[in-house]
């Protein structure tokens, strides 16, 4: 189909309900895509358009997981059209690439792995593989995911290891209210912690929260902000809540 150079557009219903049309070509010469051209086409992954001079105008509603692969020369006219911008539009250079992602945050054992196409369709589903994603305990970082070809039978595929990314876990120190009378000393201000990972505790802090209020002996009858920051701890995202103290 795609060495068929007179055609200039899909008509309607070209290929309604080719339930297993799996991948497409549109050859260079085509311009324009009817909106009913691809009605029902629950399995179409790949969309290989090869117009390398404008970009396609192209008006329908294709299942979210299809990719789209377009020539360098109008990869950017595609990226920029707002109506492309929601669809995974990538770069066709006729040699596939398979490989893989994944992001799960520090603490946790479960994610899952997306594989990704590049530069080219391929027929079947790659494999993958990452003993690292059912480590709880692994710290903040990228650690590799092996890509198999599975039952692709696409011939002279590159598969390119993936990348896990494990991120912070949030970390929620809140600082804890109090009341006084006036005259008296400020009590001694504590924290609270939501949530640590893995049965940890404040032990892992680098570098420890700092507690701050202004209120001192001679204040007078009030609220003060008690204020907590600067913590750090490795594989963590801190965030602070502040409490108050009343006198």
């Amino acid at each position: 189909f795609k060495y068929c150079t007179s055609i200039t557009a899909i008509p309607d219903n070209a290929f309604r309900n080719v339930s297993d049309l799996q991948s497409i070509y549109l050859p260079a010469s085509v311009s324009q895509v009817s909106g009913s051209a691809f009605v029902a086409c629950s399995k179409l992954d790949f969309m290989v358009i090869l117009n390398d001079r404008t970009k396609l105008d192209i008006n329908m509603s294709l299942r979210p997981q299809t990719t789209f692969f377009v020539p360098a020369a109008v990869l950017p006219a595609y990226q920029a059209d707002e109506n492309w911008s929601t669809k995974n539009v990538i770069e066709y250079t006729g040699k596939p690439v398979v490989t893989a992602e994944a992001t799960r945050i520090y603490g946790r054992t479960l994610g899952v792995i997306s594989t990704k196409v590049m530069g080219s369709p391929v027929v079947g589903t790659p494999e993958t593989e990452c003993e690292s994603m059912g480590i709880a305990t692994l710290p903040v970082g990228t650690y590799p995911i092996t890509v198999k070809l599975g039952t692709i039978t696409t011939t002279g595929v590159e598969l390119r290891e993936g990348v896990l990314t494990i991120t912070p876990a949030p970390l929620t120190i809140t600082a804890k209210s109090y009341s006084r009378k006036v005259g008296e000393a400020n009590p001694e201000f504590e924290l609270t912690y939501k949530s640590f990972r893995n049965k940890e505790t404040d032990t892992v802090f680098v570098v420890r929260p700092v507690i701050e209020c202004d209120a001192t002996i001679d204040s007078p009858a009030g609220e003060y902000e008690i204020r907590v920051s600067g913590a750090v701890a490795s594989n963590y995202e801190i965030s602070y809540v502040n409490g108050v103290l009343t006198v």
